[in-house]
C-alpha cells in the first residue's frame, strides 16, 4: 500500500500547508482528500507536488507491503469484513438470506407486501 506520510513530514519542513496547495497552487480540495486518506493518485500530481516541494519522489510517498498497514482509525478489523474496492458489491453472509417472504419484500423494508402477492387463507 502506498502511504503519503512523507508528504506530510515534507510539508511541515517546508513550511507549506494545506491551504497553501488548495488556494495558492491550485490543487482541489478532493485532491487533498485523497492524500489524507492514502487513495490512489496519478503520476502528474506526483510530479507536481515533487515540483512544488522541491523534494523527491520518496520525500512524498512510501511503499508498505498490506500486512504493515494498520487502518487509520484504530479500527481492527479485517479488510474482508469491509466493502473495499475488492469485497464492494458482495454481500455479506446476512445479506445473503433471503426475506421470510421469499423476496419480495426489499431488505431493510418494514412493509407487508402488496395485497395482490398474498395467498388467500381458506
Amino acid at each position: 500500500m502506498i502511504v503519503y506520510t512523507p508528504l506530510w513530514e515534507t510539508m511541515k519542513r517546508k513550511n507549506v500547508t494545506t491551504y497553501t496547495l488548495i488556494n495558492k497552487c491550485g490543487m482541489s480540495s478532493h485532491t487533498v482528500h485523497r492524500l489524507r486518506h492514502n487513495m490512489g493518485i496519478s503520476t502528474q500530481l506526483i510530479n507536481d507536488l515533487c515540483r512544488l516541494l522541491e523534494c523527491r519522489v520518496e520525500d512524498i510517498l512510501l511503499y508498505l507491503p498490506d500486512e504493515e498497514v494498520s487502518p487509520p482509525d484504530g479500527d481492527k478489523t479485517s479488510p474482508k469484513d469491509s466493502k473495499t474496492p475488492q469485497n464492494r458489491g458482495k454481500a455479506s453472509p446476512d445479506e445473503d438470506r433471503a426475506s421470510p417472504d421469499g423476496g419480495k419484500t426489499p431488505r431493510g423494508s418494514n412493509e407487508a407486501p402488496p395485497e395482490e402477492d398474498k395467498v388467500p387463507q381458506p
